[in-house]
């Protein structure tokens, strides 16, 4: 059975648990479904790591959900080698494996959202690495860094950025928040707290997104929980 309505979706990013004192970090309960979009913490059960792949949240709606990983400029490789935590800290990882994965990822995606769209259904995408260079996306203070293709990469001519099936993509990364439309009628969204010291004031505990779609017996019933 299915029921007009909207799913709503809580979401957030980088709140960087694994820095004191941010374990003794709460927020609020907002919404039935809560989207942690990379971050979070330290990943100890690899478990956590399996939401890798797509999610039908309703009958109409999917989520799909990947890291993304960024495709690192040729003229930026060295600095984003010896600069970005990502690779400083994670042992035989370097900026060809991280371009790699960011192909792997993007190729599911295009092929994801071009089968999902042939059968009518809505899609939201969650990654962690943020899928455009939109200047309303990017952090004033770094629009000139030799960084930036450590954090984000221009999808505009990619499927799963042009499809009209796809309302919404939320990210995170870049320890900047925004909430914008595109002109093709996406909704760009990434709520993302920062490191303790550096915390972003645009970041809101109980954001919620919400997409319109016919709801299943079980989605309605876990808001009641």
């Amino acid at each position: 059975m299915a029921v007009a309505g909207t799913c709503k979706i809580q979401i957030m990013s980088d709140l960087h648990l694994e820095t004191h004192p941010s374990y003794d970090y709460d927020f609020p309960q907002t919404a039935p479904h809560l989207a942690l979009l990379g971050d979070i913490g330290h990943v100890v059960n690899e478990q956590l790591i399996q939401f890798l792949t797509r999610f039908d949240l309703t009958e109409e709606i999917t989520v799909l959900g990947c890291t993304l990983f960024s495709h690192v400029a040729t003229e930026q490789a060295m600095a984003v080698q010896s600069r970005l935590v990502d690779f400083r800290d994670i042992l035989s990882w370097d900026v060809g494996d991280h371009v790699d994965a960011h192909l792997e990822d993007l190729q599911w995606l295009n092929l994801l959202v071009s089968e999902l769209a042939q059968q009518g259904r809505k899609i939201i995408i969650f990654t962690h690495h943020s899928p455009t260079t939109d200047q309303r996306a990017r952090n004033p203070r770094f629009a000139i860094s030799d960084v930036s293709t450590g954090f984000a990469t221009d999808l505009s001519k990619e499927e799963c950025w042009t499809n009209p099936a796809v309302s919404i993509w939320a990210f995170g990364h870049t320890h900047y928040s925004c909430d914008f439309t595109t002109d093709h009628g996406k909704r760009v969204v990434a709520n993302q707290k920062g490191y303790y010291l550096i915390p972003q004031k645009a970041f809101q505990s109980g954001k919620v997104i919400e997409v319109a779609g016919a709801m299943s017996s079980h989605t309605i019933a876990s808001q009641d929980n």
